[in-house]
């Protein structure tokens, strides 16, 4: 009966080094028989053709979405990174960055071969510094293990435009002038008020002063 071994083997014929591994259900491995210190084994190899390459969907396009374009400070806003038609999904890996700074990295896992999209959000508040910073996506896919070399894909940078919240400060102003307005205006009223006040009570004292007079040049005939 054949036993199973795992095995690092050159191949001197395609100048390539092929490492065994136990996973054989995968495209790119071989079984082979071969010889061990007399006894006959079965060899695992990975054969890291350009076949195995070109059977993959590996990311090539690299999209990056910031939503919204421009955001007051402190307000939230979010990335969204999609990587559409990748398979499988072993081994990728998708990193948001700010600048050079890594913001989110996610490691996604699956291994169909029907192509699928990889998405990453990620919700932050905006800072005034944001804005003199660009954001980008970096997908990278690692599929040594299925030796294929690794592959590297970032998206085109996009700025963030970050402003100050001056309608507030408008705001304010707004409130303060219209109370002041309306007690200016309260001073006013009351101040009309009681003037037509002051004139309508001296214009009782006089038609009283008037009526007393009119009395004392004419004294009330006896009976």
């Amino acid at each position: 009966m054949w036993s199973e071994e795992i095995l690092e083997v050159q191949d001197m014929e395609e100048e390539q080094f092929c490492k065994a591994t136990e996973t054989l259900d995968k495209p790119g491995f071989s079984q082979q028989l071969g010889t061990k210190g007399g006894a006959q084994v079965f060899i695992t190899i990975i054969s890291g053709s350009k076949e195995e390459e070109d059977a993959l969907n590996l990311p090539k396009q690299v999209l990056l979405k910031l939503q919204p374009t421009r955001v007051a400070v402190g307000s939230p806003f979010t990335i969204e990174c999609r990587v559409p038609s990748v398979a499988p999904l072993e081994g990728l890996t998708v990193t948001l960055l700010r600048s050079t700074e890594v913001l989110h990295s996610q490691t996604f896992e699956g291994t169909a071969l029907s192509p699928q999209e990889a998405m990453v959000t990620y919700s932050a508040e905006a800072q005034l510094e944001d804005s003199s910073h660009n954001f980008s996506c970096q997908a990278k896919m690692d599929l040594r293990s299925r030796g294929v070399k690794v592959v590297d894909s970032v998206s085109d940078s996009q700025a963030l435009e970050v402003f100050e919240p001056v309608q507030d400060n408008w705001m304010v102003i707004i409130v303060v002038v219209s109370v002041l307005l309306f007690l200016v205006t309260s001073v006013l009223l009351c101040f009309v008020f009681g003037q037509q006040g002051n004139h309508r009570r001296r214009g009782i004292h006089e038609v009283q002063a008037a009526w007393m007079r009119l009395r004392g040049t004419h004294p009330a005939q006896p009976a």
